[in-house]
């Protein structure tokens, strides 16, 4: 088994034992880039996912990696560029969450709720209070802001279906409105 073979199996262990929004954004851009003499370590995103992923989610791997492979000792995560982690890593997550969508499209569908067929018009700029200054590449992530800008960035990815409400908390000039217009 690969390393790649390898990740999407323990994935598959972890995405049953964590809550979807967890898996979708802690698990997501990771790989195994190295797996060596007992020693397995992952390719994460950003040092706030490294950081999760060692203090609460490392038991999850551990015991989804020692079921397909007993010689593991030991797991560690390291930071890595998005063109270094491997593309197909992530299709596994997209199309869980791409099925979690069809799912609940379908479920409402069979629960007997009907379609609306009445068509709405949505102007992007007539009565729009939105500044186009605040986006997310100008965004400056920091230690305070980092989980915030994560659970933003996800709610703009899927709109009402990941972290539905989302509370925004913070001091001054931590970043609450440019993420909240950032999401418009």
């Amino acid at each position: 088994m690969n390393n790649a073979e390898l990740w999407q199996a323990a994935l598959g262990e972890i995405e049953l034992s964590i809550s979807k929004a967890n898996f979708s954004t802690w698990f997501k851009n990771t790989s195994i880039v190295s797996n060596e003499n007992g020693k397995v370590v992952i390719g994460v995103p950003n040092g706030f996912a490294k950081e999760w992923l060692e203090n609460k989610y490392n038991t999850y791997i551990y015991k989804a990696i020692r079921n397909f492979q007993d010689d593991v000792r030991e797991i560690s995560c390291v930071i890595c560029s998005n063109d270094q982690l491997p593309r197909q890593e992530t299709r596994k997550i997209d199309s869980v969450i791409s099925t979690q969508q069809n799912e609940k499209s379908e479920a409402a569908q069979n629960a007997g709720f009907a379609q609306s067929s009445a068509h709405f018009h949505h102007s992007t700029q007539e009565g729009i209070n939105i500044n186009p200054r605040y986006k997310f590449e100008n965004f400056i992530v920091g230690e305070n802001n980092e989980l915030a800008r994560a659970a933003c960035y996800a709610v703009s990815q899927n709109l009402g279906k990941v972290y539905n409400p989302l509370f925004i908390y913070g001091g001054v000039g931590l970043g609450k409105t440019h993420l909240l217009q950032s999401i418009g």
